[in-house]
């Protein structure tokens, strides 16, 4: 094996275990990380052919990164590596500008600068809670987290004579953009750039409302505090949008109960796939939608979707009429909260309530008692 692409989902007390095999040449690999990278670089030192590596953290608290140890590590156990990329983020109380140039600093050396020519921006937020992430230039991965409320106090070490080249073409691969922090004014790059999908952590300002204009997906976080008519013009700018992931609450919210009739239009004719979900300790949660709020996606959203999740705790007996509306529907996925009302196993009941029609070609799994998978091939 010479390349390899590998995620780790969540940060395991087991990743000083992780062993990759030493005939790589190249490797992406994604995880979650909050010391600085200490377990990921004990790995590397056992990979001395690689030539390529591309690294991204995707932890939420994690001090500076350093360059002067990352630059030990490649001259003593990489000394084939040519191209190296990575996003690094960082969360710390404070952050001085001392510390800013330090970090710049630990990047700048004659290794990175003038040997390798590996550069990399420094985007820092300058109010309270610092946050922020390095990453080199240009940037290479599908997505990209904004950690700042403003791009203007950003650094980089990419010389003046490359920066008005190439200042257009930093995110082209972008594809993805999380959206943690409310920065105002996006970077002039991701004007550029071709987000199909936003995720929305944090609340999104009117100067971006018109131009992600080519979005296909939007998960809107629980905490996110969006108007109405502000979710109206993202609807209306965003003419290629198919699936949406958002909490029962923030869905009601945003509608008005359903009654804003140009909202409710746009759901309507847009969204294909629909999941309705909440964040619970940073863990993305199927969320529980009551049998009224079941009638009001049915009618919303029979005309066009055909991918559905949520979670219930209403008798199958109940929401498989209602479900039976969606006319469209070709796969659905049931998180049921069977305790709360008292079903031993709701699966088998809902099983009892399709047809038995043998033509029928609906495939139908489970893994437990709570969780139900049904593709649908004849309808209900």
């Amino acid at each position: 094996m010479e390349s390899l692409q590998y995620t780790v989902e969540n940060n395991c007390k087991h990743n000083l275990h992780l062993i990759f095999p030493t005939t790589l040449t190249r490797l992406k690999l994604f995880y979650v990380e909050a010391r600085d990278g200490d377990a990921i670089r004990t790995l590397l030192r056992r990979m001395l052919k690689l030539t390529t590596l591309a690294l991204y953290d995707n932890a939420r608290y994690s001090p500076l990164p350093n360059g002067q140890i990352w630059e030990e590590l490649i001259v003593s156990s990489l000394p084939l590596l040519n191209t190296f990329q990575f996003y690094f983020p960082f969360d710390t109380y404070r952050l001085t500008l001392e510390d800013s140039n330090q970090t710049i600093q630990s990047f700048s050396t004659p290794f990175y600068l003038i040997e390798k020519r590996w550069f990399i921006r420094f985007d820092r937020d300058p109010n309270g809670w610092s946050m922020g992430a390095l990453y080199t230039l240009p940037f290479t991965f599908s997505h990209i987290s904004i950690k700042t409320s403003t791009f203007d106090t950003s650094l980089s070490t990419l010389p003046m004579t490359d920066l008005n080249e190439t200042k257009s073409s930093y995110y082209t691969k972008v594809k993805t953009l999380i959206f943690n922090k409310q920065c105002k004014a996006p970077h002039i790059g991701f004007l550029a750039s071709n987000i199909h999908h936003l995720i929305l952590m944090a609340d999104l300002p009117i100067s971006w409302l018109y131009l992600l204009t080519k979005l296909r997906h939007i998960h809107i976080g629980t905490y996110v505090e969006m108007s109405s008519t502000d979710f109206e013009r993202l609807l209306q700018h965003s003419p290629n949008l198919q699936s949406l992931t958002i909490s029962n609450d923030k869905l009601n919210k945003l509608t008005n109960k359903f009654t804003n009739q140009s909202v409710c239009h746009q759901l309507s004719q847009k969204i294909q796939s629909l999941t309705i979900s909440h964040h619970y300790l940073d863990l993305p949660k199927l969320d529980i939608v009551s049998v009224r709020s079941l009638s009001s996606l049915a009618r919303i959203f029979s005309e066009k979707c055909e991918h559905l999740s949520l979670a219930l705790i209403a008798s199958p007996k109940t929401v498989y009429p209602i479900l039976r509306r969606m006319k469209q529907l070709r796969s659905l996925h049931i998180e049921w909260c069977h305790v709360l009302i008292g079903l031993n196993d709701p699966v088998a009941s809902w099983l009892q309530n399709i047809s038995t029609d043998p033509t029928a070609l609906d495939f139908v799994h489970t893994t437990d008692k709570r969780h139900l998978f049904i593709w649908f091939g004849n309808r209900f």
